[in-house]
């Protein structure tokens, strides 16, 4: 499998291979290769009698649930590009990105048709198909019950540089870009991280985060899919003791979540049986910065260590990661991926030596072909085939990366450089502290101030005295917040990264 040139080799030597094996799970329902081979085929005959061809674009908005994963394997065989909606964006963002990318074809739950009907008065779509039950529009399980000859195959010739997925960005910058990565990009990393991380088959994981992010679109579908390593989808991340009873229950050997999800089991009540039971071996944090304390507290309730990675959607979305078969270095995101590059350069793009931070580019087939229809966007961060990431960066003397901080996100203070990470670090130290984000507010004019904002476990504000005197003990006067702000809930993403710049906006 590993030496694949396309998602499409990889998955067809895994149906040869594996066939009666069991690999997806939802609920009580179980899916072997053979299954998903058998049920794609049928797919490809659908959308090929809907006249969808190679090199086409279809959109699939929905939950982690079968029917997501049996359209993406379908259109992954036939050199169709898929772009996951992320299902918690509004009708206005949804249309751009319908509009922008020129899809046709949407596959959705029926639970998103209230965000889409104003989008069908002004036919931008030639045709929508439920996923589940519904009213209204073709659905997709009894399409499938119309198809012949499901069990011939229709070979299309796939190539490594096809574009295999669309993923659009969150919009941090204005519009969300189309990151194009092709099977050659994600093919890469998946193969990197086999060999860095040396996870053997039929290891167990959970596939519960949006798979509308690259990174467990890579990470916890596509990898354990070509791999062999059973997944067991949840869509509901809410039901925090269904995730828990999940581990336990299914043997869960490897975990790959975020902060936000390690933060809420390490500090969540668990039998103490459950650190016996528990058959982790491997926990993997990726998509925001992971606090000690975060590690200290998963360590304590299941015995294993939370090792850390960084990435990007248009890296495929990995660059680097601890190896999980060493001790964890806490505050370090490892050292990068064996085919990819990384380099820390100054203002003037050049080198930087050890130790010292500067902005992180990196090379490599890992990264992406390119913004959608965009690009003047594309040649400002890509230059001589180096992406740069806007990230701040550094590598200590044994070759591993420290990432520092978003480079829009660095404060200055009368001339010195404050850098929100090292402080939101600080503050996770607090015990109640559950989310923690710093951003630079302009006080006065042209005078700019850390500012801390903060979540808490019990939900109550704390005496800003005493998150002031945690701070003092480990930082310099210039870096030590201004302002303490508490509230119930931090903005944030679908994945849980903080969206800063809405802090940005709130006035003091």
């Amino acid at each position: 499998m590993l030496a694949s040139r396309t998602l499409k080799e990889a998955l067809e030597k895994a149906f040869d291979e594996y066939k009666g094996k069991k690999i997806l799970k939802y609920k009580k329902k179980k899916y072997s290769y053979r299954d998903l081979h058998k049920i794609s085929n049928m797919i490809i005959h659908y959308l090929n009698n809907l006249g969808l061809k190679y090199g086409d674009k279809l959109a699939i908005m929905a939950f982690n649930i079968p029917e997501f994963a049996f359209v993406n394997i379908a259109a992954i065989r036939m050199g169709v590009t898929v772009l996951p909606l992320n299902f918690l964006l509004k009708t206005k963002e949804i249309e751009y990105i319908l509009k922008d990318s020129g899809v046709k074809i949407l596959f959705i739950q029926s639970k998103f048709m209230e965000v889409i009907a104003p989008l069908t008065k002004k036919k931008i779509l030639d045709a929508i198909i439920l996923l589940d039950e519904g009213k209204g529009y073709p659905k997709l399980n009894e399409e499938l019950k119309k198809c012949e000859s499901t069990d011939i195959n229709i070979t299309y010739p796939v190539k490594f540089n096809d574009i295999a997925i669309i993923i659009y960005t969150s919009g941090t910058t204005g519009r969300p870009k189309g990151v194009m990565l092709s099977h050659r990009n994600i093919f890469s990393n998946i193969r990197d991280l086999i060999i860095v991380t040396k996870v053997r088959q039929r290891t167990k994981i959970i596939t519960m985060l949006p798979l509308f992010h690259a990174y467990f679109y890579t990470a916890t579908f596509i990898l354990p899919l070509v791999w062999n390593m059973p997944m067991f989808f949840l869509d509901d991340l809410s039901n925090g003791k269904l995730i828990i009873e999940t581990l336990v229950k299914e043997r869960i050997g490897w975990l790959i979540a975020i902060p936000t999800i390690f933060n809420a089991i390490g500090k969540a009540k668990i039998p103490k049986i459950v650190k016996l039971l528990n058959a982790l071996k491997v926990c993997i944090s990726g998509a925001a910065p992971l606090p000690i304390t975060t590690i200290n507290n998963f360590k304590d309730k299941f015995g294993i260590e939370i090792h850390e990675g960084y990435g990007l959607s248009e890296t495929s979305p990995v660059i680097a990661v601890n190896d999980p078969n060493l001790p964890t270095l806490p505050g370090s995101v490892g050292k990068p991926l064996p085919s990819t590059i990384v380099k820390i350069i100054d203002s003037d793009e050049k080198e930087l030596p050890t130790g010292e931070i500067g902005e992180i580019i990196v090379k490599g087939p890992n990264v992406m072909v390119g913004y959608y229809n965009q690009k003047t966007e594309t040649k400002k961060v890509i230059k001589n085939d180096w992406l740069f990431t806007g990230d701040l960066g550094k590598f200590d003397q044994q070759g591993n990366l420290y990432i520092v901080d978003r480079k829009k996100d660095l404060i200055i203070r009368n001339g010195m450089n404050i850098y929100p990470q090292e402080i939101e670090r600080i503050l996770m130290k607090e015990e109640n502290i559950k989310e923690i984000a710093v951003v630079g507010l302009e006080v006065s004019h042209g005078i700019e101030m850390p500012i801390a904002f903060y979540e808490t476990i019990d939900e109550k504000e704390l005496p800003a005295h005493i998150l002031r005197n945690l701070c003092k003990k480990y930082l310099a006067d210039y870096k030590v917040p201004q302002q303490y702000k508490f509230m119930k809930e931090l903005p944030k993403t679908p994945t849980g990264k903080v969206l800063k710049r809405e802090l940005k906006k709130l006035k003091l």
